[in-house]
């Protein structure tokens, strides 16, 4: 009964957990209710200056920006400036450093002279097109330049992200820090201090966000063209003029978001496996560093604001598929909602979600649509019902994440059970596309307490008698699996794994040892087998797992010192196949 409670009460936490996440990750975009046009955004990045010690680094390090490549680049001469961090004042630092005229001069190749021209936004107006677009546009040539034209459409999703890096620690540092630690608890318990691997070099910190757009309306529009907008019949007077009008304009802002993600300018040493084939310099980490943060930024903001979410219809169910690729930022594992809109009792129109898939092979579709590409990415599906096509697919990223929690119900190694699991192509795929589909790495904690009989020929008990004890095991292994959706909601994931148990019991009562030794005897064990699931929704599934156990070399002690016996010497049978259910969650 015990255990049956530690699972509910783990599951109805998660439970609580995930839904304050789905609430979270729904916040943002309340006020935006989903629409089927999605245009390309353009962002601007600049770094908002502070007194970190390293600010020299991150100012030098704003020359190698590198824009996701679902955006149009809008990098402008300005990359830092000074401000106090809060939305205000940074809204009011955009408009006295002209911010916005500088992504304006940009979008229309603002001349010395102060004329524009619209070679930037035909070339982004085409290449925004879609292949139905281009099909329906290609009759003429009206058709093609109102394409063209529609470029300047594209103006209003102009975003500025202003990025605060703080907090940044040097990785050697953060090593020391660990040292002095582990040092102080050692000589508090009169263990033997080791001192923490050092694995990395470099340095790792946080980014804050504030995200702007640019409001570029039909009536600020107007006032361009009108006003500010050099004509060639114009005299020298009247372009003089609008040259410093333009100038002197403040186009408005309105704020959009404001979010918190991690910033990573480490690699790891030589020697290690993850180590790069040549170490990256000082400048080089600073430039990882800017670049990791700003990509952690926009996968939150795709989370939260409308604009960012890639929209597209479904063009085919056999297999899923769409005309979106690289050109739209997908990469392997992303997650998308398929969407069907339906009126509900108020007749209004909702959008609701039939379907979850995700991106199973991405397309590099990086080139201007010709209206008759067969370049599709396809999709596999994870939840839901049946699809059609013309359905609407909506971006909608997950972190990769999963957390399960469960029992055994038959097996001699069985037990309670936690487990988190991280999915690597969609944890990993904003940073690097690995290709990875349904690759799992992930890590188990098992408790089980189970009486034992040790008789007189039990290794190192030596009693001369039977003594019957509740022996308390705890079990940890990481391992990787690969899994397959087989059919809508049911998955399949054979694994393999490494791990260590340990056996505790606080009447350890032997001739060799006393309880006051904190004596425990532990064994290394490979395990290999698979877990299937269904799902309750989307984000939750029921999972079964069958594993088989296998105990290898001599069972050893807290130090692991050898007991020259085997593990299953201690305790009979304690290996072999086992079986558990239990609940998973996905975020």
């Amino acid at each position: 009964m015990r255990k049956f409670t530690c699972i509910i009460t783990a599951l109805v936490f998660m439970s609580g957990f995930m839904g304050y996440s789905q609430n979270a990750e729904t916040a943002g975009a309340k006020s935006s209710p989903v629409t089927s046009e999605y245009d390309r955004n353009a962002i601007t990045p600049i770094v908002l200056e502070n007194n970190s010690e390293f600010m020299n680094d991150i100012r030098n390090a704003t020359a190698g920006f590198i824009i996701p490549s679902k955006f149009d680049d809008n990098l402008i001469n300005t990359r830092y400036f000074g401000s106090k961090s809060n939305n205000q004042e940074v809204r009011k630092t955009l408009s006295a450093q002209g911010i916005p005229n500088q992504i304006l001069a940009k979008w229309f190749s603002r001349k010395e002279n102060g004329e524009f021209d619209m070679t930037i936004i035909h070339d982004r107006g085409m290449y925004n097109a879609t292949d139905d677009e281009v099909r329906r546009a290609s009759g003429s040539k009206v058709g093609l330049a109102k394409l063209k034209d529609a470029g300047t459409t594209l103006i209003n999703h102009s975003y500025i992200l202003v990025l605060e890096y703080k907090d940044i620690e040097d990785v050697q540092k953060k090593y020391d820090k660990q040292d002095l630690v582990k040092k102080a608890l050692a000589e508090k318990t009169g263990s033997k201090f080791e001192p923490v691997k050092r694995r990395k070099n470099g340095w790792e910190g946080d980014v804050k966000a504030y995200l702007y757009k640019l409001s570029f309306n039909d009536s600020v529009m107007g006032v361009f063209y009108d006003d500010l907008w050099i004509y060639e019949d114009d005299s020298p007077e009247v372009k003089a003029a609008k040259k410093a009008k333009f100038d002197q304009t403040q186009f408005p802002v309105t704020f959009v978001l404001e979010a918190n993600a991690s910033a990573d300018g480490s690699q790891y040493n030589p020697g290690e496996i993850l180590a790069p084939p040549v170490q990256l310099t000082r400048d080089e980490l600073f430039k990882q560093m800017v670049n990791t943060g700003l990509t952690n930024i926009v996968f939150e903001a795709e989370r939260k604001v409308e604009d960012f979410r890639v929209k597209t219809p479904l063009y085919g169910t056999s297999p899923l598929k769409a005309k979106v690729g690289k050109k739209e930022g997908l990469y392997t594992e992303q997650r998308y909602f398929v969407l069907e809109f339906e009126q509900n009792r108020k007749g209004e129109t909702e959008a609701k979600r039939k379907g979850v898939i995700r991106t199973k092979k991405v397309v590099d579709n990086r080139q201007v649509a010709t209206g008759s590409s067969e370049l599709f990415t396809t999709f596999y599906q994870t939840a839901g019902r049946g699809l059609m096509d013309g359905m609407l697919l909506q971006q909608r990223n997950d972190f990769g994440l999963g957390i399960s929690a469960g029992t055994a119900i038959t097996g001699e190694m069985g037990g309670f059970y936690l487990k988190a699991e991280a999915n690597v192509g969609a944890l990993t795929g904003r940073i690097i596309d690995l290709g990875l589909k349904q690759v799992k790495v992930f890590g188990t904690m098992h408790i089980q307490t189970k009486e034992y009989t040790f008789t007189p020929e039990t290794p190192i008990y030596n009693t001369g008698t039977f003594i019957y004890d509740d022996m308390s095991f705890t079990r940890l292994q990481v391992g990787i699996s690969k899994g397959w959706y087989f059919a809508r909601n049911f998955s399949f994931a054979p694994y393999i794994s490494y791990g260590m148990e340990t056996a505790t019991c606080k009447n350890f009562r032997t001739d060799n040892f006393s309880e006051d030794d904190g004596q425990n005897i532990g064994t290394d064990f490979i395990a290999a087998g698979a877990f299937a699931s269904m799902n309750l929704t989307y984000w939750m599934q029921l999972v079964g797992g069958v594993n088989y156990y296998i105990p290898f070399g001599d069972a050893y002690d807290k130090d692991r010192a050898s007991l020259s016996a085997k593990y299953t010497d201690f305790f009979e049978n304690r290996q072999g196949m086992s079986v558990d259910v239990g609940v998973r969650i996905e975020f």
